[in-house]
């Protein structure tokens, strides 16, 4: 596939509110990301967070549904069509007027202050415009370059380099790293308001010929207060509050929940999975969870003899066979009978935990592999499954939503009674507890560790976090996290 990026000397002689030279590469993706997205009106920008953006188009201030689609027609005019900023405003704006939405205006807020509010300006009109196409382009070129990982897994951050670019994201220029590494979860661009910044993805051959050096870059993060809520959030440092997220990813499996009747009725949410029989179930990982896998995804067998699932960390995963009469769970046939049913009817306890133990072993294929100990059971090894099952407990929902746009709907059950290291992981709910702690407010902070610290070796960022949460001795917790197994 021929590489389709942008170098920063072409885009800084370019326009770019010039729609044909955005879509330098076929926009079909593009243009599909825009067009697959539901409706919802906000107040103000921040009412969406995230990854909502990739799934509901919203303009701050849209106050009906004849406004926001509206300004989303042109839009989609403005992507199909290939027309410039200076159309899309020519063409948008007479109508916006007419309905009222133009200029500034009085209003009173629901708690009976008046302030004034800007509605649309040729400004905002831009920004509107700018925003969306970078996003829409990022998102189709996300995709396109996920299909040809296999050869190119290597992405490189591009910035334009002017006047206008953050000195952080001037900093990230000509970064090379993985495809699959979690800095792309927070940093993939647009990072920004206004933000330029493209990815290219290179051949292993291409990386070596040009003397780059790949990285797992460090993740930091720093609190944002929103002022009118009180509320705060973590943002990846560089990134604009709002922009921690990667629209490629949050992209292509759409969730029609929350928005309004007159959308989500006209929604085409996936339904269910192409899956019969156990040979279909590999080729739906690989197509809809791939992504997940730091180091590829290698197969899935059912020949296991003992454990519920395992892999080998390197994209290997074996599931049993095995009945556990106890419990009335064979982990093989749980599995199948979930992948048959998900997103078209509900599914049992069992069934919905052998998808909750199949994330977990995806969730240790994100981790960074490590030494492991001698024993098995040694309390560096214990607290490794402690966490990836905490995490796994947790967060699986997001791999249903990703499959099958369908929701969990044993989890509170799952997270307190699910069948895998169970002793271990309640006994660190019980210290999480005792120190005052919300375990729901840690999951994203351990998820983290898990992610950018080698196997074996979480002990002391868990004890140091847990301290610095509840404001605890270090040392006591590290010794309860050293005792898991009781």
């Amino acid at each position: 596939m021929p590489d389709l990026a942008l170098t920063p000397a072409q885009s800084s002689s370019q326009s770019s509110s010039d729609i044909g030279f955005v879509f330098h590469l076929p926009p079909e993706e593009a243009i599909e990301y825009f067009t697959q997205k539901g409706q919802k009106l906000t107040w103000d920008w921040w009412e969406m967070w995230e990854a909502a953006h990739a799934k509901a188009f919203t303009v701050a201030k849209a106050t009906s549904l004849d406004i926001l689609s509206d300004i989303r027609a042109s839009l989609d005019m403005a992507m199909t069509e290939g027309i410039t900023f200076d159309q899309f405003r020519k063409e948008l704006q007479p109508k916006l007027e007419a309905r009222g939405w133009w200029g500034e205006r009085i209003i009173v807020d629901e708690s009976g202050t008046a302030r004034k509010v800007k509605y649309g300006t040729p400004w905002r009109l831009k920004t509107i415009f700018n925003c969306n196409v970078q996003s829409s382009y990022m998102a189709g070129r996300y995709k396109q370059m996920m299909e040809v990982v296999d050869t190119m897994p290597y992405w490189q951050y591009l910035a334009v380099l002017d006047e206008k670019t953050r000195p952080e994201h001037r900093r990230w220029h000509g970064r090379v790293v993985r495809y699959d590494d979690p800095w792309w979860n927070y940093y993939y661009p647009p990072n920004g308001w206004g933000c330029r910044c493209r990815v290219r993805a290179l051949t292993e051959a291409q990386v070596k010929r040009m003397g780059l050096e790949p990285t797992s870059p460090e993740i930091k993060f720093y609190e944002w207060t929103n002022k009118a809520t009180g509320e705060i959030k973590e943002v990846p440092v560089g990134v604009d509050p709002g922009w921690g997220y990667n629209v490629g990813e949050a992209a292509w499996y759409p969730d029609p929940g929350g928005y309004q009747p007159e959308i989500s009725d006209l929604w085409d949410a996936p339904k269910g999975l192409p899956v019969k029989k156990y040979d279909d179930i590999e080729p739906v990982i690989r197509d809809r969870l791939e992504g997940y896998f730091k180091r590829g995804f290698k197969g899935i067998e059912y020949n296991r003899k003992s454990y519920f699932l395992a892999t080998d960390c390197n994209g290997k995963i074996s599931v049993s066979g095995k009945t556990w009469e106890a419990k009335d769970f064979n982990p093989k046939q749980e599995l199948l009978s979930a992948m048959k049913k998900l997103g078209r009817e509900d599914l049992t306890f069992n069934e919905e935990y052998a998808l909750e133990g199949l994330w977990h072993e995806i969730t240790h294929n994100q981790e960074i592999l490590g030494v492991p100990p001698s024993y098995k059971y040694s309390p560096r090894a214990v607290l490794m499954e402690t966490m990836t099952q905490f995490v796994a407990r947790h967060t699986y929902p997001e791999m249903l939503k990703t499959l099958a746009n369908a929701d969990a709907i044993h989890q509170a059950e799952i997270i307190s009674s699910g069948y895998g290291y169970a002793g271990w992981v309640a006994r660190f709910r019980e210290l999480v507890k005792s120190i005052g702690l919300d375990e729901t407010g840690i999951v994203n902070d351990i998820r983290r560790i898990i992610q950018n610290t080698p196997m074996y070796d979480y002990l002391e960022p868990v004890s140091r976090l847990l301290a610095d949460k509840s404001g605890g001795s270090v040392n006591a917790i590290r010794n309860a996290l050293l005792n898991l197994m009781g």
